[in-house]
């Protein structure tokens, strides 16, 4: 066949498979259906999933009798350099853009003292709900509890109009320098990555640490910090002393 003698097609054929070829390269190129939207984050949620899956539930009954029979044996405090020493100070702004100060606190009793990441993460902020559940019995030793962030006073306002707020002081340390005196913050240096920690201290009346746990998971066992709050105050039931109901 002399190729010479094909013709184009006609005008109307050419459109034709213009617009067939038009289609195919549409359907190909369509973007998939949207899926569904992710669910929006809910901290407080995530918290209490967090919370249940370590098996942490609020404590029940009378303080002196959760102290002479803890729901499970106190955890022994860490080799912290801090530990029998003074606790390193600082006055930190809140929630309520006023400065609170560490010594002024530690003056009236006993203080436990919390270094978490942010609100932003749900595992973190888990012990705070944690706490904030048992609350009425670190209040009974007479002791305050405080927890220290690198979030703004106005982002955790934001947080606590939407999950309600916490009812001890929550401050913010912007820069991190606390966290580094309680030596749970490394800032990047040279080829040494940031590095960060979960902190929680037991702060004597004397100001000086009583206990302490650091590590990667924040520390949840309340019971254990009612325990080094009695001790500190010389409020543990003595051994074999029945406790009232």
């Amino acid at each position: 066949m002399n190729l010479n003698q094909i013709k184009a097609p006609p005008p109307a054929g050419r459109a034709a498979l213009l617009l067939s070829a038009a289609l195919v390269a549409g359907c190909a190129g369509r973007a998939a259906p949207p899926s569904e939207p992710a669910p929006e984050p809910n901290v407080a949620r995530d918290a209490a999933e967090y919370l249940r899956a370590k098996q942490v539930e609020p404590l029940s009954g009378p303080l002196q009798a959760l102290l002479a029979a803890p729901p499970k044996p106190p955890v022994p405090t860490e080799p912290h350099p801090l530990v029998n020493q003074p606790a390193p100070l600082f006055a930190l702004t809140g929630t309520d853009d006023r400065p609170t100060d560490l010594g002024d606190l530690a003056a009236r009793g006993p203080v436990v003292l919390v270094f978490y990441y942010g609100y932003s993460c749900d595992h973190c902020v888990a012990q705070l709900f944690g706490i904030e559940k048992d609350l009425r019995y670190f209040t009974e030793l007479g002791a305050a509890v405080v927890a220290v962030s690198p979030d703004a006073p106005a982002k955790t306002r934001e947080r606590y109009a939407e999950y309600g707020a916490f009812h001890f002081p929550v401050l913010s340390d912007p820069d991190r320098t606390a966290a580094a005196r309680y030596g749970v913050f490394r800032p990047a240096a040279g080829d040494l990555p940031k590095w960060q920690a979960h902190g929680t201290f037991v702060i004597g009346r004397d100001r000086r640490v009583r206990w302490a746990n650091t590590g990667s998971e924040p520390f949840a066992d309340t019971a254990t910090l009612l325990h080094e709050l009695a001790l500190s105050e010389q409020r543990l039931p003595a051994p074999g002393k029945a406790v009232a109901p």
